[in-house]
C-alpha cells in the first residue's frame, strides 16, 4: 500500500488489497491527509468511514480489492472507495430489526448516513464507488 499524490498534492489515492491490518494503516494514512490539508479535526470521523466501507469492501467483494480516493472538494474533502464488485445492486444503510437489532456488525452505511454531510453510491465500470464527504473546518 502506497498513497499516490496527484500533481497538485491535493489528490490521494490508494490502490490496495483489504486485509485486517491494512484498516489501521489506512487511519493512519487518512490521519496524514487531513493534517496535510489543515482538517485534523476531521480525523476521528473521516477514519471511522474509511474503515467502515473498507470493512464492506472485505465483508462483501471477492478479492478485497479496491482504490481509495481522498480528496478536498471546496468547502469539503471527499472520500472514496471503488471496489470492481460485479453485484450491480448498490448499497444503501439498512436499519436493523427483530434479532439484527443486537448484533454488533452491519452499521457500516448506517454509520456513514449518521455522521457525514454527504454520502453516495454510484456505479463505475463493472463495480461501484461508494463514498462520503464532510464539511471542511475553517
Amino acid at each position: 500500500m502506497r498513497p499516490l499524490l496527484d500533481e497538485t498534492g491535493e489528490m490521494c489515492w490508494i490502490n490496495l488489497v483489504v486485509r485486517p491490518e491494512t484498516l489501521t494503516s489506512m487511519r493512519r494514512v487518512v490521519r496524514a491527509h487531513l493534517a496535510l490539508w489543515d482538517q485534523p479535526s476531521l480525523s476521528d470521523v473521516a477514519e471511522l468511514g474509511v474503515t467502515e466501507l473498507l470493512s464492506n469492501v472485505l465483508r462483501h467483494t471477492s478479492g478485497a480489492r479496491c482504490t481509495v480516493i481522498m480528496e478536498p472538494r471546496g468547502t469539503a474533502i471527499r472520500f472514496c472507495v471503488v471496489d470492481p464488485d460485479p453485484d450491480p445492486g448498490l448499497p444503501g444503510p439498512r436499519r436493523p430489526s427483530g434479532p439484527a437489532l443486537w448484533r454488533t456488525d452491519g452499521r457500516g452505511l448506517m454509520m456513514i448516513d449518521a455522521l457525514a454531510d454527504e454520502w453516495g453510491v454510484e456505479p463505475v465500470g463493472s463495480g461501484k464507488s461508494v463514498w462520503f464527504s464532510l464539511k471542511a473546518v475553517g
